[in-house]
C-alpha cells in the first residue's frame, strides 16, 4: 500500500535535518512501519544554521517517510499570493504524486 499525506503544517530544513512544531508528523512516521511507501507533501523552508527555530521545535526523525517539499507559506494569504505563479507547477507535482501513489 502507498499513502500520500498532504499537510499544511510547515517544516524547517537545516542541512539534512527537518524540524517541526506540530506533532502531526508523528502519525505518518508511525504508519511508515506498516505501509510499503508513505510520502508527506508539506511546505518546507530551507534555513541556515544561524536561524533561530521557533519555541517548541523538535527534530523530526523521518525514518522511511519520504518528504516532498511544497513551496513554503505560513498563512492562507501567502498561499493565495503564490497561487497565480505556482499553480501549474503544483498541478504537475500533484499529478505526478498521485500517479506514483495510485
Amino acid at each position: 500500500m502507498k499513502l500520500l499525506v498532504l499537510s499544511e503544517s510547515p517544516l524547517d530544513k537545516i542541512d539534512n535535518d527537518y524540524f517541526a512544531v506540530d506533532p502531526w508528523i508523528n502519525i505518518p512516521i508511525h504508519l511508515s512501519n506498516k505501509i510499503d511507501r508513505i510520502t508527506v507533501w508539506a511546505p518546507v523552508a530551507e534555513r541556515t544554521r544561524e536561524y533561530a527555530l521557533p519555541t517548541g521545535s523538535w527534530r523530526v526523525p523521518l525514518g522511511k517517510v519520504q518528504l516532498e517539499p511544497l513551496d513554503h507559506y505560513y498563512r492562507y494569504l501567502q498561499f493565495y499570493r503564490l497561487l497565480p505563479r505556482r499553480y501549474f507547477h503544483w498541478r504537475r507535482q500533484a499529478i505526478r504524486l498521485l500517479r506514483d501513489h495510485d
